[in-house]
Order: structure tokens, then C-alpha cells, then sequence
């Protein structure tokens, strides 16, 4: 086996003694739900969201609180335009069918 002490073979992992938390991509986190779920995980801050709440946890409003301002407005904005995209889309249907029907 390697000399190098770091790389163990499988199943000769030793017991974990430690509480293990993670801090993930909002994407990536429904991936780590099992292990929470067989507690080898104990807690999980789920993207920008999950950050920013865990500032508020320690009253400590840092980078998450602030960029959470900004992703609401980015998703209102975005709201905001795919509603009038489709209003867009919706007049110019009705405008070609009574076009067509006269």
C-alpha cells in the first residue's frame, strides 16, 4: 500500500467522532439530504439562502444577508420580464388572429 499516510484503502476508514456539518450550492444540496437523514451529517446551510440565515442564527448580517437583497431584486426582475414577454407574445397572437380573421 502507499507510503503516504493520507490515502487509506476502502473499508479501513476510521470511525468518524466528529460532528459534520456542510455548506453547499442551493443546486447540490437535495443531493446531501440522505446523510442527513442517517446523521452523518448534522447540519446543512443549503446555497446563499441557508448562509444568510445561519448570519441571522448569530446576529452577525455579513455577505450572505447583503446578497440576498440582490437575488431578490434579480428574481423580481426576472418575474417581471417573463410577464411581459408573455404579454408580448399573447398580443401579438391576438393581433395576428384578428388580422387573419378580417
Amino acid at each position: 500500500w502507499p507510503a503516504d499516510d493520507s490515502v487509506m484503502p476502502p473499508g479501513k476508514l476510521p470511525a468518524v467522532t466528529e460532528n459534520v456539518g456542510a455548506g453547499t450550492t442551493a443546486v447540490q444540496a437535495p443531493q446531501l439530504y440522505p446523510f442527513i437523514k442517517s446523521n452523518q451529517l448534522v447540519g446543512l446551510l443549503g446555497g446563499l439562502r441557508g448562509a444568510a440565515d445561519y448570519e441571522q442564527l448569530l446576529k452577525k448580517p455579513a455577505d450572505a444577508t447583503r446578497g440576498m437583497l440582490a437575488q431578490s431584486w434579480t428574481h423580481t426582475l426576472l418575474v417581471i420580464l417573463i410577464i411581459g414577454a408573455n404579454l408580448r407574445l399573447l398580443a401579438g397572437l391576438f393581433r395576428r388572429k384578428r388580422t387573419r380573421d378580417a
